[in-house]
């Protein structure tokens, strides 16, 4: 994932770089840095920051459909499932 690309899925999502950091479970104090390190190509993120991030975006469009009334109950288990299909590749 390139910087730029780790920062625009991040405002997508409407996350504050501090935000962003205490939903991975990042350092309090610090962890906002880490993420403004990666965005602005001063530091590779890890692989974990990446798999965090990804997973945390893929919960996001779950919490979504679950929210979304006008979706039937056997709607949302077909997208959920293809969504959890995402989370094991």
């Amino acid at each position: 994932m390139k910087a730029k690309d780790f920062k625009q899925a991040r405002k997508d999502l409407g996350l504050t770089q501090r935000k962003l950091a205490g939903e991975l479970g990042l350092s309090k104090k610090n962890g906002d840095v880490y993420i403004r390190k990666v965005e602005n190509n001063r530091c590779d993120p890890s692989g974990l920051l990446i798999t965090g991030f990804s997973n945390y975006g893929l919960l996001k469009e779950i919490e979504v459909i679950i929210l979304d009334d006008s979706i039937t109950n056997a709607k949302k288990i077909e997208l959920i499932l293809g969504i959890l299909l995402k989370l094991n590749k």
